[in-house]
């Protein structure tokens, strides 16, 4: 598989995409959105990495506060939560964050995520993959790849 690189100056970062995806800047809440192509007619979900960024100085908090809300929200917006996995320590650009595998259903779409998460210099920088729960291997190791590719600038 072919990789491109974004770059986004506003945020100052870089990431490595399949050559054959989708970008979508300013979507859905997401600084950027990287989408797969559909693959049949019948393919009602793309799966897809996003990024966002949270300006967090006029709020500063800790990595452990920042997580708490964060499982609260992904509560809150999926439904039948379940955790695949425990909540585990990780770390993004070489500073402490968290990572979190969950399924759960979006609509009629029962979904698998990979969600992954630090505080650099008072911002969030979150990495999240979604997948259709019955493909969501068959593109993990895509997701990884991008995740490591992550680069600030």
């Amino acid at each position: 598989m072919e990789f491109n690189t974004y770059k986004n100056e506003e945020f100052g970062f870089q990431i490595s995409y399949p050559l054959e995806w989708e970008i979508a800047e300013d979507f859905m809440g997401s600084v950027v959105m990287f989408l797969s192509p559909q693959e049949t007619s019948e393919d009602t979900f793309r799966e897809n990495l996003n990024i966002m960024v949270q300006d967090l100085t006029a709020q500063p908090m800790t990595l452990e506060q920042y997580t708490e809300i964060s499982m609260g929200q992904f509560r809150q917006i999926v439904t039948d939560f379940k955790i695949l996995s425990p909540l585990a320590q990780s770390s993004l650009l070489n500073y402490p964050g968290h990572e979190l595998h969950f399924t759960g259903k979006q609509g009629q779409h029962k979904l698998t995520w990979y969600s992954t998460w630090s505080l650099i210099d008072h911002n969030a920088y979150i990495l999240t993959c979604t997948g259709e729960k019955k493909r969501f291997k068959r593109f993990w190791p895509t997701f990884r790849e991008m995740v490591s590719a992550f680069r600030l600038e």
